[in-house]
């Protein structure tokens, strides 16, 4: 059970703790007819004792997706000179090509920008563990640039010590790890 706790502590410190800007990987359109990206890459565990985390952040792919392409790997200590795939071959979601489509079970973000024969995959989180994330079409309806950042009450009053770290507030143009354009959203009414 340790283990456990300390493997989800630590994705939970990735995820949260030392988040950094996305790094996003682009990729040429396949034909319509196919969906398939990218290319898996074999690479070998160094002799340097670090975890695998280390070699998920510099294919940049994510831990799970890393473990999930070679079980049995240790993720605190990879046996030495050990062949791993690194997975970057994906399917394309089965959906139109355009604009921003999110997979929430992949936890990939896609873009399709407009006009160009190209896909452009961040990687994402969501949520919050035990809360269902909301499926649902959005749409933009505003964008406000350089916006004050204000720390939400139910995340201080959720983790005390962490919020107690945090600023309350960002003044504009501070460069925080939210980024430096606020979009609000709103729900689009489906109609059959």
């Amino acid at each position: 059970m340790k283990p456990a706790l300390r493997l989800a502590g630590a994705l939970l410190l990735t995820c949260f703790g030392l988040s950094a800007p996305a790094f996003a990987t682009e990729y040429p359109l396949p034909p319509p007819d196919s969906r398939l990206i990218g290319e898996n890459v074999l690479t070998q565990v160094p002799d340097d004792k670090r975890p695998l985390e280390e070699i998920a952040a510099r294919y940049q792919v994510g831990l799970l997706s890393l473990l999930e392409a070679n079980p049995g790997t240790d993720p605190w200590l990879p046996k030495a000179g050990t062949q791993l795939t690194v997975p970057l071959q994906m399917l394309l979601p089965d959906t139109p090509r355009e604009g921003i489509v999110v997979n929430l079970a992949e936890l990939r973000l896609y873009y399709y920008p407009k006009g160009e024969d190209k896909v452009i995959v961040y990687p994402i989180g969501i949520g919050q563990l035990g809360a269902a994330t909301p499926v649902m079409v959005t749409q933009i309806s505003q964008k406000i640039p350089n916006p004050t950042w204000t720390q939400l009450r139910i995340f201080a009053s959720a983790m005390p010590k962490r919020a107690s770290r945090c600023p309350r507030w960002c003044l504009p143009g501070r460069i925080t790890r939210w980024g430096c354009l606020q979009c609000a959203w709103r729900a689009v009414a489906a109609s059959i």
